[in-house]
């Protein structure tokens, strides 16, 4: 349990996303199930318990970053919950990225499109709108620490924000925290999304049938 994610702990899914509510509810639910009057496993229920409330109280914070990224707006404005369209950025979570040291570099595969950034020496994404091309794809499969994403242009500029925010103040694990579970969200999304459909093509031509 220990070695797990904080909302993975307590059941949730970053993918499928959750609130607020989603967190106190699975809390209770967890703490009942492991209740020393309850729990007949081998695991100690009190260091379980305390297991818990961290786990709720990173996932707590968790949200309200959330709230504070997207201004609190409503749901329907979150690109992470609604992809504007289809994800053709890319995102490099330099928080995760090798650097220099990198035997997969990025930058040496899509120079075109990767650089390292001067202030952190890490990778990161200069240019955008070439996701269909076959360097950047192989830089993507190749990457050892798996931190190139596929994201709409709104998610890259949210994710592009929070990184920003990340590199100002390194010792705040939230914003970790919240670019990883973002991801996780974008993956899910993004994979369901589908266009508009097309209008099928419609002709005022008289047609003579014999």
């Amino acid at each position: 349990m220990r070695s797990a994610a904080p909302h993975e702990i307590l059941g949730l899914s970053a993918a499928r996303g959750f609130g607020l509510d989603d967190v106190k509810a699975a809390f209770r639910s967890k703490v009942k199930e492991y209740h020393p009057d309850v729990y007949r496993g081998a695991e100690d229920p009190e260091a379980i318990t305390q297991c818990l409330i961290r786990a709720y109280e990173v996932s707590t914070s968790f949200v309200h970053s959330l709230e504070r990224v997207f201004l609190i707006e409503p749901r329907s404005l979150d690109p992470f919950q609604e992809p504007e369209g289809e994800a053709n950025d890319i995102f490099v979570n330099e928080l995760l990225c090798i650097g220099k040291g990198c035997p997969y570099s990025c930058v040496e595969r899509a120079p075109s499109v990767f650089r390292y950034n001067p202030e952190t020496g890490r990778a990161q994404a200069v240019v955008q709108g070439r996701s269909g091309d076959y360097s950047v794809q192989l830089a993507v499969g190749q990457c050892p620490r798996n931190c190139i994403h596929y994201v709409t242009e709104e998610q890259g500029k949210v994710l592009r924000d929070l990184l920003h925010r990340a590199s100002i103040d390194p010792y705040n694990s939230n914003d970790f925290t919240t670019i990883q579970g973002l991801i996780a969200r974008a993956a899910y999304e993004n994979g369901r999304y589908r266009g508009p459909k097309r209008k099928p093509k419609r002709s005022d031509k008289m047609v003579d049938y014999y």
